[in-house]
């Protein structure tokens, strides 16, 4: 994967948690927002 395209898939990643915490306001995406940023980071230390 190059940086441009991982670059474009995480600003989308965030643009869709930003939006969704918007319109429904819940706890829920921001606990799925920290569940991700744990995942990401237990992938790199996979790598």
């Amino acid at each position: 994967m190059t940086n441009t395209i991982s670059a474009s898939l995480g600003l989308f990643v965030l643009a869709f948690l930003m939006l969704d915490f918007g319109f429904s306001n819940s706890e829920n995406t921001l606990f799925l927002a920290q569940k991700f940023v744990i995942v990401l980071d237990e992938m790199a230390i996979w790598r």
